[in-house]
């Protein structure tokens, strides 16, 4: 039987997959640029950190674990660019015009309609009839501090917490872990693998 439940959407929600498309982009763009046929040229010493990277790629994606680089491998790729291009090497400033420029909330249009998704306004007051109870920001602290789940994470479990909504979906094991740890009668909805290699087992 086919059922048909409205997908729901916080500010937090949109800013993670913003930021998850932000590193998607520019992971595969650095990497693109080891190609012999990439139209970018790149001084040796950029070819030698580049190469790195991708070796640390490769040893992710063998691990099952997500194949995209850190914000902090990011910005030591950053590092050994120039802002602006010279001597007909790219700049960083000119490659991420080239890339990232009108793609990450584009990213986010495409995939709000294509989801269908409805979008929570915190600040009107016209999701009112979402929350069972007031949302304060303030209990992101501690939810936070049960399970040292990230402040996007916590945010995003804190309004669950708050809210009419019976349960989320994620694939991300931090988010798991904390609605199971939560005190709240709230569910999430995880991959088939997720639960069976990390989640089976637990018992709080």
């Amino acid at each position: 039987m086919d059922y048909k439940i409205k997908l729901y959407s916080t500010v937090t929600n949109r800013t993670e997959l913003i930021d998850f498309q932000r590193k998607l982009i520019i992971t595969e763009t650095l990497m693109d640029m080891l190609s012999s046929n990439s139209k970018w040229k790149i001084s040796a010493a950029a070819k030698k950190v580049l190469i790195s990277q991708r070796g640390w790629i490769d040893n992710q994606a063998k691990d099952d674990e997500l194949p995209i680089l850190t914000d902090i491998r990011i910005k030591n790729c950053k590092k050994i660019f120039l802002p602006r291009t010279q001597s007909g090497q790219i700049g960083w400033v000119e490659l991420c015009k080239e890339y990232l420029d009108g793609q990450l909330l584009e990213s986010w249009n495409i995939l709000s309609e294509s989801l269908q998704l409805n979008y929570i306004e915190m600040r009107t007051g016209e999701s009112d009839k979402y929350f069972a109870k007031p949302l304060e920001w303030e209990n992101m602290y501690s939810v936070s501090e049960e399970t040292c789940l990230s402040s996007s994470d916590s945010m995003i479990l804190n309004v669950l917490n708050s809210s009419i909504f019976p349960f989320v979906i994620s694939a991300d094991y931090d988010m798991a872990y904390g609605v199971l740890k939560n005190q709240e009668e709230k569910s999430i909805l995880v991959p088939d693998a997720l639960y069976k290699r990390h989640l089976k087992g637990l018992r709080f």
